[in-house]
């Protein structure tokens, strides 16, 4: 497995879809910020839309297009094409195929657009996510996209036409899919800002990224990380803080205790079992650094805290 891949498996993000909106031209809705832990995201069926964000920040979509919202921002969308529907014209709340659905009353339909979120129980997700950009897209449209990338379009298209059972279950994980595609091409892109996504996407580094993700509890000292790039311990150090904007002995205690959270949450196991798995020698060392970090103790998180 590939670290891109397992940080989005130690993430453990899931899609999880709200609502699919068929929209008059002109039509604009003002869609609220995700709480925390969540991530935002829409897939354009058909037609084209404006996303603008609170800031100011605005991208233009069309059918085949997704975009996810790293920090869960409050936007607008803004629909492109067709004749401008009557300004007060309610949208209608109905339920299609098993999925909620919004439209316009009136007005020729010409925005096709599906709504959903990607859920985190992660309580480090802004810290892994927070050098990403307010948008994170990826067409499946046009020359550049891949036979495959295509078919995957398709494919949700269908299945939301169709309605047919289990359509939520299915859309949801293609979503999972669309966002580790965005990760990547955001990845290898090589333009993106420093971060851990361009940790990921840098040969070398990657490759320790990865090793750290694989066993956390390793004794990863800078000498160990710097072998295992093959590069020497000055160079190493160099080159890590500018791709990430941040030490390798943050990145290797963010990568622990995100596994170890998941692990309180998932298992009944001892908070001394789980903080030596995750590279802590002692309970109280583990203690310490997951309150530094959390402001609460292992075992205040573990009961819901």
């Amino acid at each position: 497995m590939d670290a891109l891949s397992r940080l989005v498996e130690l993430v453990g993000l899931r899609a999880q879809l709200d609502l699919r909106c068929l929209l008059a031209g002109g039509v604009e809705t003002d869609e609220p910020s995700a709480p925390p832990g969540e991530l935002l995201f829409h897939l354009v069926l058909s037609g084209r839309c404006r996303l603008t964000l609170d800031g100011g920040e605005a991208l233009d979509l069309q059918a085949g297009d997704f975009v996810a919202l790293p920090r869960g921002s409050a936007h607008r969308v803004r629909v492109l094409d067709g004749e401008v529907a009557e300004a007060a014209a309610p949208l209608l709340s109905e339920e299609s195929g098993g999925l909620a659905l919004r439209r316009s009353a009136s007005g020729e339909l010409v925005l096709d657009l599906l709504c959903g979120r990607l859920v985190s129980a992660s309580p480090l997700l802004g810290l892994l996510f927070a050098t990403l950009p307010g948008t994170l897209s990826v067409s499946l449209n046009g020359s550049a996209a891949t036979a495959q990338l295509q078919a995957l379009a398709a494919l949700i298209r269908e299945e939301v036409a169709a309605g047919r059972a289990g359509v939520q279950a299915v859309v949801a994980s293609l979503a999972n899919a669309l966002f580790a595609l965005a990760l990547r091409a955001h990845a290898e892109s090589g333009d993106g800002a420093p971060g851990l996504i361009r940790l990921l996407g840098d040969a070398r580094l990657g490759r320790v990224a990865l090793a750290v993700l694989r066993e956390p509890g390793r004794d990863w000292g800078a000498q160990a990380l710097a072998d295992e790039a093959g590069m020497s311990r000055a160079s190493f150090m160099r080159h890590f803080g500018a791709a990430a904007q941040q030490t390798p002995g943050d990145f290797v205690t963010l990568v622990r205790l995100t596994r170890a959270a998941a692990l309180l949450r998932q298992s009944r196991r001892g908070t001394a079992d789980i903080g030596e798995e995750v590279g802590y020698q002692s309970e109280a060392a583990f203690n310490r650094a997951f309150k530094k970090a959390l402001g609460l103790t292992p075992a205040a998180y573990r009961r819901g805290g």
